[in-house]
């Protein structure tokens, strides 16, 4: 069945998390992955050393069962998550020209040096020509 159960759902506290630990290692190679952009580190790391993000705690990943069981909950996996997330900000990217240029303008303004903002500039730049090639071909 699907839905709170009446008898026990009510005035309970869910855990709602994916079902695999996700680190910032895996994230980060995830979206990598996903852009087929490889990403390099400065120093070894692996996924066991890495910083573990939310939703998991201190004590390990968060369970899930609860949810599962009372609410028919299905976590969405990782890879899949990610994907849609990755495909909504390139979406974003183009359909939100003008939000994007306040959120650039923001940034550049907060950034210290002149050197360091040209640079930032020129990389916004480059992405956003990027970006355009890729939606033009499809």
């Amino acid at each position: 069945s699907s839905g709170i159960n009446a008898e026990y759902g009510r005035n309970e506290v869910f855990n709602i998390a994916f079902k695999e630990p996700i680190t910032l290692t895996t994230l980060l190679l995830e979206i990598s992955s996903i852009l087929d952009s490889p990403i390099s580190f400065d120093h070894e790391v692996t996924t066991d050393s890495s910083y573990h993000l939310y939703p998991s705690s201190a004590r390990g990943q968060l369970d899930i069962s609860k949810a599962e069981t009372l609410l028919g909950f299905k976590p969405t996996p990782l890879k899949s998550a990610v994907r849609k997330t990755v495909q909504f900000y390139e979406k974003a990217q183009s359909t939100f020209d003008d939000e994007r240029y306040k959120v650039v303008t923001e940034l550049s303004n907060a950034i210290g040096t002149d050197k360091t903002r040209v640079k930032f500039l020129s990389m916004v730049q480059a992405e956003a020509i990027a970006g355009r090639k890729v939606r033009d071909e499809l």
